[in-house]
Order: C-alpha cells, then structure tokens, then sequence
C-alpha cells in the first residue's frame, strides 16, 4: 500500500512530462536541420542576423547557402527578416498575414485553397485539380 507522502504530486509529474516533450522537440528539430532560425524568421525575429546602421540599415550575414531556399532580408525594426516567409513581415516589413493565411513567397495566401501552394508552399495542384482542404483534387 502506498502512503500519501510517497505518491507523487500531479505538480510534479506535469513537470516531468513537460520536460520531456521538450527535450524531445529539441532534439527532432536539431536532427532535421531545423532550429530557432525558421521560428525566428517566422515571427519577425533574426532571420540574417543584426541590422547594421552603418550601411543603411543593412542585413549582415544570411548570405544564400547552397541547397536551401532563397531569402530575401530586410532590415525590419532591429532585425534582418526574411520577407519571403515571415508571417509578420510578408512581403514587407509590418505587412501581416491574416488569420488563416500563411507567408509563401512574400504573399499571404491560404493554403487550405491555393493551388500554387496547397497545403504548404510551393506544392502546385496539377492542371484541373482545385485545392481543396490542403489537399489537391479533394472531392
């Protein structure tokens, strides 16, 4: 029979369950190559690093990395911004997407219903299908 003090609190056990979806979230992140700098670029953070005052407001760093997509920063309040993705800056710095909306080459669409970006950006439905749902020719 377990006594009352020896139970563990519901406290205790939430924390350790948090700390394990966490520690596994970092860890599936780290092993695709993802980190903090798509969530970053996502909500108008660093995406290329620091605004440099002195040349104009320049974005230094983010230079294009062989195999990856391409970027287009701008210097957005303090941090450089990739203008192409960010939720908050698509397109231009301050320009939101709304709700339901989601950045995809520096324009805000829905991917839910576009068929140049249905489901996730750039997936095109073929000739004659509609998006519908996320999902291409869905009747």
């Amino acid at each position: 029979m377990v006594s009352p003090s020896t139970r563990p609190s519901p406290l205790l056990l939430l924390i350790v369950v948090f700390i394990v979806v966490w520690a596994i979230a970092c860890s599936s992140a780290a092993a695709h190559g993802a980190g903090a700098r798509r969530f970053l670029a996502t909500v108008g953070g660093g995406a290329g690093g620091a605004c440099n005052p002195e040349i104009g407001r320049a974005c230094s760093g983010g230079r294009p990395v062989p195999g990856q997509k391409r970027q287009l920063l701008k210097c957005c309040g303090r941090a450089c911004v990739d203008v192409l993705e960010s939720w908050s800056h698509c397109g231009a710095c301050g320009a939101r997407c709304g709700f339901g909306t989601t950045c995809c080459g520096g324009r805000c669409v829905d991917v839910a219903r576009d068929p140049d970006n249905c489901g996730l950006c750039g997936r095109a439905c073929s000739a004659g299908l509609q998006c519908a749902f996320a999902m291409c020719g869905y009747a």
